[in-house]
């Protein structure tokens, strides 16, 4: 008897401990708020992660924006947000670095999934860069 309670116990606090690991994994991520992020670079092959709070229903807006002074022409960008789910709420592309997402979205944690390539030079480079615009209607 002694022995199944130490087994459920320990089993308890395994499951208990993943799950915990597996809820903050967005919670690691740069939390998105109204206005505009730090300004970040493309790098081809690479997927930048953003996580947003919503508390209340309403219209998100994300848009793209390229490094002030230089031009984003040629720079491919693409947005994907999920769901608290897990799952593609919306999408949105541009191959000039200027993509729009709008979408409608109730409460819970969502994930920016930001991708994409410049033709124009190194990742260093100022071209390569963009922010993005953030704001909630």
């Amino acid at each position: 008897m002694m022995k199944a309670k130490i087994m459920t116990l320990v089993v308890g606090i395994v499951f208990s401990s993943m799950t915990v690991q597996a809820n903050n994994t967005q919670s690691n991520l740069p939390l998105l708020t109204a206005g505009v992020s730090d300004t970040q670079a493309l790098v081809a092959g690479q997927v930048k992660r953003y996580q947003l709070d919503i508390e209340h229903p309403t219209s998100l807006k994300i848009v793209s924006r390229h490094f002030a002074g230089s031009s984003s022409q040629n720079n491919m960008i693409s947005a994907t947000l999920r769901g608290p789910d897990g799952s593609v709420v919306a999408t949105a592309m541009d191959a000039n670095g200027h993509f729009v997402l709008q979408r409608s979205v109730v409460a819970g944690r969502y994930q920016l999934e930001v991708t994409g390539a410049s033709s124009n030079g190194a990742a260093d480079e100022s071209t390569n860069k963009y922010s993005l615009e953030v704001t909630f209607n």
